[in-house]
């Protein structure tokens, strides 16, 4: 039966509440919790890794870089200085009567400051400035992506404790049957109404359960050990795993996935950066002014050291950069083109990923509704045995047997119910709510 809205509530929603605005604040002050939920390990997981270390990093990098661009406005001051010598000068070969004019010399000394204001750019700097801030979101959104893979990879070892748990229960469930049919039996056995066999049997399937314990146990110790690393935390073994109260509205298959935002602002810098190009062969307005000490100074024909200056108003226009621009126009575009297609293959891959997972809960839920009447069944086949065994009309292994049958069909709805969980928090993952 399919459901528009689908949950799975616990009876410890109100302590998952309680985790999730009081936990954070425990861990914070050192004391560790007895308890934890999903929303906080997600917290907790992302505040461990190196995402707000380089979301910082990145900010202070595109600051840097912005103040960088924008001292081009500020004036350029360069400090020159020149020595040479001409095989030749010029020359006035004129004669006059009481006057004679002086031959340059050929060794010539400049040093001199050089002063430029830009005026007009052609938007080239605050074309740089919008890149810079474009590129920092682009940083920003490939780290919300990371921040979702650290998500994922946290739901499936939570979940999987949550499975270790039900089964640990389930085979310790078991075993307490086994343990009461042993002592039924044993005092049967001293009365000369039961065989010893039939103890044996059992004893040796209560020994089974614990090998069973033994591995479930060391698995969940596993699973914990690595949460324990990706949260930053000592994680007790004894520490309770709220089951996350979810809910998955199938009618609405809108994803916002922060790939999705990630594909958007790689385009957005592209355009950011086809602009930036455009500005290069454009016009630029500067005021310059140049001052300094030389010989000769400004009159070529003094053969004296003497001060100088210049003033005036620079047009500078690039007459040789637009077939490199245009081709690196077309890289861009090409570029934008490969977005757009890898955009396309993940929402197309994304909205077939919803599907299976639509389906998935669906097929998960009717097979827990068949679990609850096969255990309904097997509990009741189950009595009979141990009332027959108890009697003497039935041998241990029948019980055994029966037993079994049972614990796997409680296992089965507990596998299908996490799975359930599961393909909730994926579809829910898929659709970038968790």
């Amino acid at each position: 039966m399919k459901m528009n809205i689908l949950k799975v509530k616990s009876c410890v929603q109100f302590l998952a509440i309680v985790l999730l605005f009081g936990g954070l604040e425990n861990f914070a002050q050192g004391q560790q919790l007895d308890s934890l939920s999903l929303e906080i390990c997600h917290t907790l997981a992302i505040d461990n890794s190196t995402i707000s270390r380089q979301r910082t990093l990145h900010q202070q990098v595109a600051k840097a870089s912005i103040y960088s661009v924008n001292t081009g406005y500020f004036p350029q001051l360069e400090l020159n200085g020149q020595v040479n010598y001409q095989s030749d000068v010029t020359q006035l070969d004129i004669t006059m009567p009481g006057f004679t004019i002086e031959t340059p010399s050929k060794d010539q000394y400049r040093a001199a400051i050089d002063l430029n204001q830009l005026i007009y750019d052609g938007g080239y700097i605050s074309r740089r400035k919008q890149l810079y801030s474009t590129s920092l979101q682009v940083e920003k959104s490939k780290l919300e992506v990371e921040e979702h893979q650290i998500k994922e990879r946290i739901n499936g070892l939570y979940l999987s404790v949550l499975l270790f748990n039900e089964n640990i229960r389930l085979v310790e469930l078991l075993k307490n049957d086994i343990s009461t049919n042993i002592t039924n039996l044993s005092a049967m056995l001293q009365n000369g109404i039961a065989l010893k066999s039939n103890v044996d049997i059992l004893q040796a399937e209560r020994m089974k359960a614990d090998q069973k314990l033994i591995e479930l146990n060391s698995n969940k110790k596993s699973a914990i050990n690595m949460l324990s690393i990706l949260l930053g935390k000592e994680l007790s073994e004894k520490i309770y795993f709220a089951p996350p109260a979810i809910e998955a509205n199938l009618q609405d298959n809108t994803s916002n996935r922060s790939e999705f935002k990630l594909f958007d602002m790689q385009k957005v810098k592209l355009q950011r950066r086809s602009a930036l190009i455009n500005t290069r062969n454009m016009p630029k307005i500067y005021l310059f002014a140049n001052g300094g000490y030389g010989r000769p100074g400004l009159n070529m024909l003094s053969n004296d050291f003497k001060w100088y200056g210049i003033a005036g108003v620079k047009l500078s226009i690039p007459l040789t950069n637009w077939l490199s621009t245009q081709y690196e126009k077309k890289v861009v575009a090409n570029q934008q083109s490969l977005i757009d297609a890898k955009r396309a293959d993940f929402a197309r891959n994304n909205k077939m990923q919803l599907i299976q997972q639509a389906i998935e809960i669906d097929k998960y839920q009717q097979l827990i509704e068949k679990d609850k009447s096969i255990i309904a069944k097997r509990t009741g086949i189950k009595e009979t045995e141990s009332v027959k065994l108890a009697n003497g009309v039935s041998t241990s292994n029948d019980y055994i047997a029966e037993l079994n049958a049972e614990n796997q069909a409680k296992l089965k709805l507990k596998l299908h119910e996490i799975q359930l969980m599961q393909s909730i928090i994926n579809y829910n993952s898929l659709k970038g709510k968790i």
